[in-house]
């Protein structure tokens, strides 16, 4: 019996499992034609349903109980949602167009408050960025429509589902969420309204009169510039007491930190005062970040000595292994493909501890930012 390529009938991806597999197929007696047509049977089924995860993304489809169950508890230990200065994404891509365009000029767009949806047209710059997206993501007139309710979005995705061959099959409403590149343009465009080497002075009456504040973000990057560790603090102080370190979350909540909450006085904020002792609360964060810095760098040292290890132990069975599919050649043909092979292992592996080295390894200095200035 031929089966072709095991994988693309079992769905297993193992080849112990698919051994595994095929064995019991026979141990429970079917014949060649039974195994062919079940085998052909899952395959149809799982082509026919193969936009499934699309749906359960977003709460419908019929297998959205089995996928929950499929997911391991603990993936989710370590995922938490970021405190953030708005309600949702919908909140902040509002505010962010307002910002942006209040008189509408470049920017055309119209929110639907009830199904927390905008539609915008894309202007050059986003259209240039959006040509990273597949064709048939794209629209034609640049007119795209974002919502950030799942259970419309489940809707459109089923409508899309439905619809014939010839016709457009994407879902013409997309998930207003973080990741989508509309959003992350117009956190690029808010950005870019601060000059550089510039914060946001914000004034809460929740602080104590005359309490002084820096939001703070430290990260550890590797030798790519990739960041490995990740670290917002706020550096705040009473009156004539020294700088110490508060959570980014407990401050938040503590000054009031959301979107509609704190009124514009309309009054300047002494910049003066905050400038001389921005110095000092950045050697406060500094002092902090270079103490994690140091316990981390050891526990990613641990990580890059055994990743090297194992790279190691792997070249060495790659030898082993190509000294062994050569034995039965002649000694000198044999020992030429073999310097040849070897070469070309040693190149490759030469490449992965780079890359290890480069991923693992952390810049001796952590990056140090400031994000706003709050006072009392």
């Amino acid at each position: 019996m031929n089966l072709g390529d095991p994988a693309a009938f079992l769905n297993v991806y193992d080849p112990d499992k698919e051994v595994e597999k095929v064995s019991d197929f026979m141990a429970n007696g079917m014949t060649a034609v039974q195994v062919s047509a079940t085998l052909d049977a899952q395959q149809a089924n799982a082509q026919a349903n193969e936009g499934d995860w699309l749906l359960q993304l977003f709460g419908g489809g019929t297998a959205a109980a089995p996928l929950e169950q499929t997911l391991a508890p603990q993936s989710r230990d370590h995922i938490d949602e970021w405190p953030g200065l708005f309600k949702g994404e919908y909140h902040f891509a509002t505010a962010a167009l307002a910002q942006l365009a209040p008189a509408r000029d470049w920017l055309q767009w119209t929110t639907n408050e009830a199904e927390k949806g905008l539609a915008i047209t894309a202007p050059p710059d986003l259209q240039e960025r959006l040509q990273q997206l597949p064709r048939e993501v794209r629209s034609s007139n640049n007119r795209y429509e974002l919502c950030a309710d799942p259970a419309h979005l489940q809707q459109a995705i089923e409508l899309a589902r439905q619809a014939k061959a010839e016709d457009e099959t994407w879902p013409q409403l997309h998930y207003l969420w973080p990741q989508h590149p509309i959003v992350e343009w117009l956190v690029d465009r808010v950005i870019t309204l601060f000059g550089r080497h510039r914060a946001p002075i914000i004034q809460s009456h929740y602080l104590q009169p005359g309490e002084q504040a820096f939001v703070m973000l430290g990260l550890v990057p590797n030798r790519k510039g990739q960041p490995l560790l990740v670290d917002w603090q706020v550096a705040s102080r009473q009156p004539g007491q020294p700088f110490t370190l508060e959570p980014y979350e407990a401050f938040l909540q503590r000054a009031g930190l959301q979107a509609g909450q704190l009124p514009n006085p309309g009054v300047n904020a002494s910049v003066q005062d905050l400038q001389a002792v921005l110095p000092e609360a950045v050697a406060r964060m500094r002092q902090h970040m270079v103490q994690r810095q140091t316990a981390f760098a050891g526990e990613m040292q641990q990580r890059l000595q055994g990743t090297l290890a194992d790279l190691e132990h792997l070249q060495n069975e790659q030898l082993r292994q190509l000294e062994w599919r050569l034995q039965k050649q002649l000694e000198q043909v044999r020992r030429g493909q073999f310097e040849r092979r070897s070469q070309i292992i040693r190149r490759v592996f030469d490449e992965y501890r780079h890359w290890a080295e480069d991923t693992l390894s952390t810049e001796p200095e952590p990056y140090l930012q400031v994000l706003a200035a709050v006072c009392g």
